[in-house]
């Protein structure tokens, strides 16, 4: 078995550590949460839990639209809200992917905020 062994040369070290060093010095500092883990599990929860309560709603939805539309009736509900639902998609632009980033940035103001996403919301809704 070989050990391969590097020593450093004197010089470069001293430079390598002034870098460091440096580097240091002009790390940004660190963002500090007052949460505790509790809110954040319990935040975690409800949103989790809301997401499969969407998910269960709409489910409930489609068996219910489908069972007073037939197939005829909800073929022609589905070509119908098709174009308004792509519509929507794309006239949105990433507005929700926006407001979820600045929702998690502790410096934006969180009421403005919250406006802007009620005002989105409304202004979508078919």
């Amino acid at each position: 078995m070989i050990i391969l062994a590097w020593m450093p040369d004197p010089a470069a070290t001293t430079a390598s550590t002034d870098l460091v060093e440096h580097e240091a010095k002009s790390d940004p500092p660190e963002i500090r949460s007052d949460a505790k883990p509790e809110s954040n599990r319990l935040k975690f929860v409800w949103t989790v839990g809301f997401a499969f309560a969407i998910v269960a709603l709409q489910l409930g939805q489609g068996i219910l639209l489908a069972r007073l539309l037939g197939p005829v009736g909800r073929g022609a509900y589905a070509a119908a809200v098709l174009y308004v639902q792509m519509l929507l998609y794309i006239g949105l632009l990433g507005g929700l992917e926006v407001i979820c980033r600045h929702a998690a940035n502790p410096s934006i103001n969180q009421q403005k905020l919250r406006r802007a996403a009620l005002w989105l919301g409304l202004t979508t809704t078919p």
